[in-house]
């Protein structure tokens, strides 16, 4: 029999939890994705940041380059419709295999697709472990975000800046879009970071409370939803979470 790597522990860590971390550009999902999981295994929870941008960053760069396109893009039709999909599926998949080992992860990115047609509230939709999943969005201001864009001067938003109007249009001045099936709870990201973090605790303890007596995560066959796939919109609950 194998000894315990902590003899001293006797609990085993929390049920595992998805989190996708969504809002627009310039938010700081990122930020505060990278200080949630700081803190969490600070404190011995295992938590995994899965970024799309670095997932997929290698490959999108040479399929754009294969493609004649700017390498740096992330934002034009181009993208959406050749490289995307890839990007988004390859990190479920990595997301899948953390669920699946026990941990927990985080998803930072727009997830805007997903969000809309009701995918993210149900995981094995996405080919996940049937685990509980948090849904936040971070709220912020179009005219607050395009100067933390600029502020932060990264290659992957030259598009944006280039083609500002058109990348904003309809963006609702930072609220999340009209979903087919649960909407997110929202965070303002002008709040401290200090108490983003308190929200997003407090929506990972709700779920977990409201969740079953953890079960064995069986491996299973589920295949990543594609659009269109929900039939007709459900209706808005009028109760959003603001928090």
């Amino acid at each position: 029999m194998t000894p315990p790597l902590f003899p001293g522990r006797t609990a085993g860590p929390p049920a595992p939890v998805v989190m996708f971390l969504t809002g627009p550009a310039g938010c700081g999902k990122t930020t505060l994705a990278e200080a949630w999981v700081r803190h969490q295994i600070c404190h011995g929870h295992p938590w995994t940041l899965l970024d799309k941008d670095l997932v997929g960053g290698l490959h999108g760069q040479r399929l754009l380059e294969l493609l004649g396109a700017d390498p740096h893009d992330r934002d034009s039709p181009l993208f959406k419709k050749e490289v995307r999909h890839l990007d988004y599926g390859a990190t479920l998949q990595l997301a899948a295999a953390q669920l699946q080992l026990g941990g927990s992860v985080i998803l930072p990115g727009p997830w805007t697709q997903e969000l809309v047609e009701g995918l993210l509230a149900d995981p094995v939709r996405l080919g996940l472990p049937p685990v509980p999943s948090v849904v936040a969005w971070l709220s912020i201001s179009d005219a607050t975000r395009r100067q933390r864009i600029i502020d932060r001067g990264h290659p992957l938003d030259e598009w944006k800046l280039a083609h500002w109007e058109f990348y904003s249009k309809g963006s609702r001045n930072g609220e999340p879009p009209p979903c087919r099936g649960p909407v997110p709870d929202v965070i303002a990201a002008e709040l401290p970071l200090a108490q983003q973090m308190q929200a997003l605790a407090r929506l990972v303890e709700g779920k977990r409370s409201a969740g079953s007596a953890p079960v064995a995560l069986q491996k299973h066959g589920g295949q990543r939803a594609r659009a269109g796939g929900w039939g007709q919109p459900a209706a808005q609950p009028a109760d959003r979470q603001r928090l």
